[in-house]
């Protein structure tokens, strides 16, 4: 009798444990292919619903889902952007400006839409640091360029009277020209206290260079 019970009892294990195999397998594989119900009432009000709540109900047609091919449309972009000299072993300021003004790169490719003013000519100057010391001021001035900054003018002055008058206005002493991708100091002997209580500012300017100009508050 004992023996009876325990092949039923497996029976209805290995049964149990069969059955949620069987409803996985009679499940539908896209969850999207249920029927929706469209239907008009006397009102004129649309209705839609999963189940036929009218008898003037019928299937409505569905938008189909499509997936986006992001990598499709990357690479689109990318084909259409015009290539610059970056790909081409950099830029060749010394072969001069391609006939339609822009760069020439170093392997020779002539299709790069950069500029050839704003890479060759134009150096692009920066305060990489300033100190204010007790008798002195010390700016280091960086060029981020393939370009020698030429005439280099560093004009430091005091806040009050920057847009006012000329008062207060110093010259810094350096190098006239700031070579391509390096640094130079520029030195001022600090004026008295009360010529600089209310910070100063700085303007750096050169022949073919965007001026920098740059307020700072009083902190010495």
């Amino acid at each position: 009798m004992k023996s009876v019970e325990a092949s039923l009892s497996l029976l209805f294990i290995l049964t149990t444990l069969s059955c949620p195999l069987a409803l996985k397998a009679e499940m539908p594989k896209n969850s999207t292919s249920a029927k929706i119900y469209k239907w008009t009432d006397q009102n004129g009000k649309v209705h839609f619903s999963t189940t036929p709540s009218s008898k003037k109900a019928k299937t409505a047609p569905l938008p189909e889902i499509k997936k986006e091919n992001y990598e499709k449309k990357i690479g689109k972009i990318k084909s259409n952007t015009p290539k610059n000299c970056s790909t081409h072993n950099g830029i060749d300021c010394e072969a001069g400006p391609d006939s339609d003004g822009s760069v020439i790169c170093n392997d020779g490719y002539r299709n790069a839409v950069l500029p050839f003013r704003f890479k060759c000519l134009e150096a692009k100057l920066k305060v990489a640091s300033l100190e204010v010391e007790q008798k002195q001021i010390n700016l280091t001035l960086r060029n981020n360029s393939p370009v020698a900054a030429k005439a280099v003018r560093i004009s430091i002055s005091n806040n009050k009277f920057r847009r006012k008058q000329r008062k207060g206005l110093f010259q810094a002493e350096g190098p006239r020209e700031v070579e391509p991708w390096s640094v130079a100091e520029y030195t001022m002997p600090l004026p008295p206290l009360p010529d600089f209580g209310n910070g100063i500012s700085y303007r750096i300017r050169c022949e073919n260079c965007n001026g920098v100009t740059r307020s700072l508050k009083n902190d010495y």
